[in-house]
């Protein structure tokens, strides 16, 4: 039985997603996965009436077209407040650039930063991490 009802992608690359969403799936963790190529979109979704609270866990990818993950992270800060529930929010990129992964750290927003690819076993750690403590 799946521990997270909803897990959201949000990275340009469809191939990223596809993968990702494979290794999701595998390890059985989430109910629904949904995925975003765009960051207005996933915007969007989260601040639909009831979309956020079935949302557990977002994986960003910093470097995009038009918007990146930074610019996702501030317009996620206001609408933060008025969402009902704990996201748990992972950048996962690509990126070697240590300014923005100090940057991502840094920020109260960001719970994690991983570097692509996704695996099982950073699944794991996230889970036991955000979701298994008592």
């Amino acid at each position: 039985m799946p521990i997270l009802d909803t897990i959201v992608l949000i990275d340009d690359n469809p191939a990223d997603n596809f993968y990702h969403r494979i290794i999701i799936n595998d390890a059985n963790i989430a109910s629904d996965i949904i995925e975003f190529e765009a960051v207005t979109n996933a915007l969007h979704h989260l601040i639909k009436d009831g979309n956020s609270e079935r949302i557990n866990m977002i994986f960003l990818d910093i470097n995009m077209p038009l918007q990146d993950g930074f610019s996702f992270l501030e317009n996620y800060s206001k609408i933060k407040p008025a969402l009902d529930t704990k996201i748990v929010v992972v950048i996962l990129t690509n990126s070697l650039n240590q300014r923005e992964r100090r940057k991502a750290e840094q920020s109260s927003l960001v719970d994690n930063y991983l570097t692509k690819p996704l695996t099982a076993e950073d699944l794991e750690m996230l889970i036991a991490e955000h979701f298994l403590q008592s």
